[in-house]
């Protein structure tokens, strides 16, 4: 019986075209409170982040967010936090002071972006370029997760070179540097004991590179619609477009909701 789900954020619940979290997946949400399920966000956003987007009607029970790194109860209170290593973080800010690429750094509860250039500032749907150097900060900040906006060889080739941490793609060009210690797994996996929630009985669903991970680890790994194939050929079931009443499908289609 599945007691808890497990939902990525863009792409699965928020639907990045329309900008909206359709009036479906409110009610699928809704219907699975009604029974009991817990519900959680499991995604590469960072708190600040979600400020922006249209979730006030929903409820959640905790989030996983900076793909594993920070770990957060309904009260937005950090119970869990994944570091990337201060060495690991100076090495990047050399690198960007001599490539001059961009990077967007994460602190549990602050975000630092050091270079804005117009193909960041569309990635980040920020509308005015800022031009703010933050890499004499970084290096002496406690960084969960950094995105680096750079070509894909330079920035797999810094991972190869620092085990420490993995790579992450949510769009092209822009990479999550999160620790090799975190993932959206681990972050459900300290979820899921906090709350004390039986490890095997859960659902996840997500639509990208960085939720193949949880769909291959939970009971139910459901890849919705609008999915990348690499995603979908990892899912137990593949539903509708999260346009299309994606996520309502699924729960239905699982006996979650009626």
């Amino acid at each position: 019986m599945i007691k808890s789900v497990f939902l990525d954020l863009d792409g699965t619940l928020y639907d990045t075209a329309a900008q909206c979290v359709p009036a479906s997946a409110l009610r699928a949400v809704a219907g699975l409170h009604a029974r009991g399920t817990r519900v959680f966000v499991a995604s590469g956003r960072h708190m600040s982040e979600l400020h922006g987007l249209p979730l006030d009607a929903l409820a959640f029970d905790g989030m996983v967010l900076t793909n594993g790194s920070v770990c957060v109860d309904a009260s937005g209170t950090a119970f869990y936090e994944e570091l990337i290593p201060r060495e690991t973080i100076n090495d990047l800010a050399n690198e960007m002071e001599h490539d001059f690429f961009s990077c967007q750094f994460f602190e549990p509860t602050e975000s630092h972006l050091d270079f804005v250039d117009e193909d960041v500032a569309r990635a980040c749907n920020l509308e005015h370029p800022l031009g703010i150097d933050q890499l004499h900060r970084v290096r002496e900040l406690d960084i969960c997760q950094a995105v680096a906006f750079a070509n894909e060889a330079r920035v797999r080739a810094f991972a190869a070179a620092h085990p420490e941490v993995v790579v992450t793609s949510w769009a092209p060009s822009c990479y999550d540097i999160v620790p090799a210690q975190a993932g959206k797994v681990r972050g459900i996996r300290e979820m899921l004991h906090h709350f004390g929630l039986d490890g095997d009985e859960w659902l996840a669903v997500g639509d990208g590179e960085n939720d193949r991970e949880m769909l291959r680890a939970a009971t139910y790994g459901v890849a919705m619609g609008n999915a990348d194939e690499r995603c979908k050929a990892v899912a137990d079931y593949v539903t509708d477009g999260v346009d299309k009443d994606g996520l309502l499908n699924a729960f239905v289609h699982f006996g979650l909701i009626a």
